[in-house]
């Protein structure tokens, strides 16, 4: 899973589906047994997926097999990343200001 807005991480620690939501659509059989049919293993952007490439998927793309893989994060939350630390003459150096555009931007 990369990016899902009824998946939710709580500061307090709990994370899961947004079983509301589910119920409220009338996709129950999405939660039956943990959540199958859409998954709930959800790692960390950057987390070791497994032990690296299958030997199948090293030969196909030319790599050797056990090469590092982790999981990824979708482009636009990428992007927010990078736009934290960025500098340009045209954008204020002051850091909420330059958070408060990128979210305009994502809205």
């Amino acid at each position: 899973m990369v990016c899902k807005w009824t998946y939710e991480a709580h500061p307090s620690g709990n994370k899961g589906w947004n079983e509301d939501y589910f119920r409220q659509i009338g996709l129950l059989d999405l939660m039956e047994q943990n959540w199958k049919k859409i998954g709930s293993v959800v790692k960390e952007p950057g987390s070791p997926c497994g032990n690296g490439l299958s030997e199948q998927a090293a030969e196909e793309l030319g790599l050797q097999c056990g090469t590092p893989v982790g999981t990824s994060i979708i482009d636009a939350h990428a992007g927010g990343l990078g736009m934290i630390g960025c500098t340009a003459g045209s954008v204020c150096q002051d850091f909420q200001t330059r958070l408060s555009k990128l979210l305009s931007w994502q809205t």
